[in-house]
């Protein structure tokens, strides 16, 4: 153990997602009183978020790469910058704490900084690879089977599991504001539908031919709600500029897509549906009690398998048509499908944030 007067922690964020929890945890620092501060990846809308949604100040630090070399080059070239930037600091960090950030951990490492690797994704294998192997204490949820840690190099007595899915950290205690509505031109009384596009540039999905990123995933979902509910309004949020471009190409003003991040979390909550290629948004609306289909190209993850036990309204469809189907099934019966209020079912659960600071104080 680690006897440490008052600790300084960085957190390094590689995606909005990673984003929210850090925020998240931020709020649990302040409480405590300690020092802490966050170096953030440019991809999407996450520099905004930090900014905008939560006004956290952060390093920027490296961007997106797309192909295999830009992947490769933006990561050592990001490893570089943070590394001037920790040994730059007035004071070296106690401990480093991502959700499975290669650049960070790996830096973390090289200067002999404790590292806590939380994650929800084991279908990317290349970030597991590169992050389990090397962290001081590895954090899973129950509903991901130990050995899928362990394989890539997590030692035993160093992993620690929690009864819950990474976003309840940020979406149990949120407090929904209808001014989001207003930022985007939208009412009370509108109904609308938030569609997130597939990851097409992961390095997990970069080998997968039904794959475009020209070409979203739910692009025909997005046409078959269209078809059926003229009137409802649609958010897309982009996860890239060919997929922003595609949907102004294929529907513009139908489209509504969000220039800065906004609390999406309260959007949600005034959603009909959310449709999402990805696992994050939807697990984030099911947890609120907003119906929310999944088509992610993968088999179904095990953090979805675990809120469907709850009852929470999260549906899997891999086919695309049947993901229509299913969206266009709950629209026309939303009600059915809410739950106004999920707070017994969340209650049940644990926060990942809960065993980061029970291992802060326990081992520092």
């Amino acid at each position: 153990m680690i006897k440490i007067n008052k600790l300084k922690i960085w957190m390094d964020s590689c995606t909005t997602k990673q984003s929210r929890i850090a925020c998240s945890l931020s709020f649990e620092f302040d409480k405590l009183g300690y020092d802490y501060f966050i170096t953030a990846r440019d991809i999407d809308y996450n520099y905004s978020y930090l900014r905008d949604v939560f006004k956290i100040n952060f390093y920027p630090v490296g961007k997106l790469g797309y192909t295999l070399e830009e992947k490769l080059l933006n990561y050592a070239l990001r490893v570089k910058e943070l590394t001037k930037i920790i040994i730059n600091e007035e004071g070296k960090p106690d401990v480093m704490i991502s959700q499975a950030s290669p650049g960070g951990v790996r830096v973390a490492f090289g200067l002999k900084i404790p590292i806590i690797t939380f994650d929800n994704s084991p279908h990317a294998i290349p970030v597991w690879r590169l992050t389990f192997a090397l962290t001081t204490y590895a954090i899973l949820p129950t509903s991901i089977p130990k050995s899928k840690a362990l394989k890539w190099g997590v030692e035993p007595d160093n992993l620690y599991v929690y009864d819950g899915v990474d976003e309840l950290a940020w979406t149990k205690n949120a407090k929904i504001n209808a001014d989001v509505l207003k930022k985007l031109d939208l009412k009370k009384e509108d109904r609308f539908c938030v569609f997130r596009p597939d990851e097409a540039r992961s390095s997990y999905f970069m080998d997968n031919p039904d794959l475009d990123p020209n070409l979203p995933v739910n692009a025909l979902i997005v046409k078959k709600v269209i078809e059926h509910f003229p009137d409802h309004k649609i958010v897309v949020f982009p996860r890239y500029e060919e997929q922003a471009q595609f949907f102004k190409n294929q529907w513009g003003s139908k489209i509504i897509i969000p220039k800065e991040a906004v609390d999406s979390i309260s959007l949600m909550k005034f959603a009909d549906v959310v449709v999402s290629g990805g696992g994050t948004m939807t697990r984030e609306a099911a947890l609120i009690g907003t119906p929310a289909v999944n088509c992610v190209q993968l088999d179904l993850l095990d953090p979805d398998r675990y809120l469907q036990k709850f009852g929470l309204p999260l549906f899997y469809e891999r086919n695309i048509e049947n993901a229509a189907e299913k969206t266009i099934e709950v629209l026309k019966h939303v009600d059915d499908y809410r739950i106004k209020d999920t707070s017994n079912i969340l209650n049940q659960m644990e926060s990942a944030n809960d065993v980061i600071l029970r291992i802060l104080k326990e081992e520092f």
